[in-house]
């Protein structure tokens, strides 16, 4: 079958990243590839069909099946059944991309030219939020007017106490860089490597610190191995990324306070030391844990734990509270993937996810250099999202 719009899913995935900043305006494009492939399925398109190198098909048993099972005890029905039927989209945009790459004319050609529009355009993304952060954080006020939080920096991504720039630019960070580098642009590269992990620290999100942390480790690894980095670039890399941390800790009290925060644990780990150094966090994990011991078979279903949470948390926690219209506590997650997973879909939930990493393990190890090349970027991101 020949390729009827060249490259028009890359497009539409291009967009989505585009449309990051902007609330739900990123749903588009991704609803627009979902019903393409499930057009594709409609005309008797099959999984199998498509010759590519990933079990989609099992995959998506071990996605979608564990919120299947645990509609049977969930405690908030609708939510969780509107949820898993929403949660389809994401295996119908991924078979539609499968299925152009698989249906080009000449498939090799088709990927390359992908990839390499989604990683110009992530590049191009990353220069803009950053500089635009950067603005943000001398000025006091970004392109569009919005000013500084309590001493963080969010950019084009609004003025709520939603973070979501520093995170956002540590996922992708990977793919700008590997796009740079494969181009032979190292001093871009490392302009851009300085600018995302400047507007990581900025945020004063510790989940991006350690997500870029694992990041770097991971890209670091490679590039010695394939002998493209050598010990006197991490050195150099280490000595500036030190010198950089020094500059925002000294100049920025947000930073200040919550690298503040992780010296006192390190140095004294008291429980109130670390509920301090993780924001918070160790009552929502301590009713994680009990509402996945008390539901441990199938959970109680996906975007149920904020209704469960005032039942198992403890007296006083302030976690509990009303969340106002969203319903349910303020608690509205796990904040940590695996309590996640085990508490709102149970063991079958932890057992599929850590079966798909398996999977993915077993696909990189038996892929060549070239496929490792191309899966490097987004096998990075992958590993700082466990964290």
């Amino acid at each position: 079958m020949p390729l009827p719009i060249p490259l028009a899913p890359s497009a539409l995935l291009a967009l989505a990243f585009v449309l990051m900043p902007f609330g739900r305006m990123v749903e588009i494009p991704l609803l627009a590839l979902s019903i393409w492939g499930l057009v594709c399925l409609l005309r008797g398109i099959r999984v199998k069909d498509v010759r590519v190198p990933v079990p989609l098909g099992l995959f998506t048993v071990f996605f979608i099946v564990p919120m299947l099972i645990a509609l049977h005890d969930a405690v908030q029905l609708e939510k969780t059944l509107v949820t898993t039927i929403g949660s389809l989209r994401f295996p119908l945009f991924v078979f539609a991309v499968l299925w152009m790459a698989h249906a080009a004319t000449d498939p090799q050609r088709y990927i390359d030219k992908s990839f390499a529009l989604l990683g110009a355009v992530v590049a191009l993304l990353l220069l803009i939020w950053c500089l635009d952060g950067t603005l943000q954080a001398v000025i006091g006020q970004n392109l569009l007017g919005y000013g500084r939080g309590e001493g963080y920096i969010n950019g084009l991504f609004g003025e709520d106490d939603n973070i979501k720039l520093g995170i956002t630019v540590a996922l992708l960070m990977p793919m700008g860089l590997v796009f740079l580098e494969g181009r032979q642009q190292l001093g871009a590269a490392f302009l851009l490597l300085l600018l995302t992990l400047g507007i990581v620290l900025l945020s004063g999100k510790r989940g991006a610190w350690i997500v870029a942390a694992v990041e770097l480790l991971v890209l670091s690894t490679f590039f010695v191995k394939t002998q493209r980095l050598n010990g006197k670039h991490l050195s150099l890399g280490a000595v500036v990324l030190l010198v950089m941390s020094t500059l925002v800790f000294l100049n920025s009290d947000w930073v200040n306070q919550r690298s503040a925060s992780i010296a006192r644990a390190a140095t004294n780990p008291s429980y109130a030391a670390l509920n301090e150094a993780s924001g918070k966090r160790l009552p929502i994990w301590t009713t994680a844990v009990a509402i996945a011991k008390d539901n441990w078979v199938n959970g109680v279903g996906p975007r149920g734990f904020r209704f469960a949470y005032p039942t198992y948390a403890q007296e006083g926690d302030k976690w509990s509270a009303p969340a106002g219209a969203a319903g349910g506590s303020r608690a509205s997650h796990a904040h940590q993937l695996l309590l996640d997973l085990a508490a709102e879909t149970g063991s079958f939930g932890v057992v599929s996810y850590l079966a798909t990493l398996y999977l993915l393990i077993r696909l990189w190890l038996r892929a060549d250099a070239s496929q490792r090349r191309l899966a490097l970027p987004f096998a990075a991101s992958l590993s700082g999202m466990l964290f």
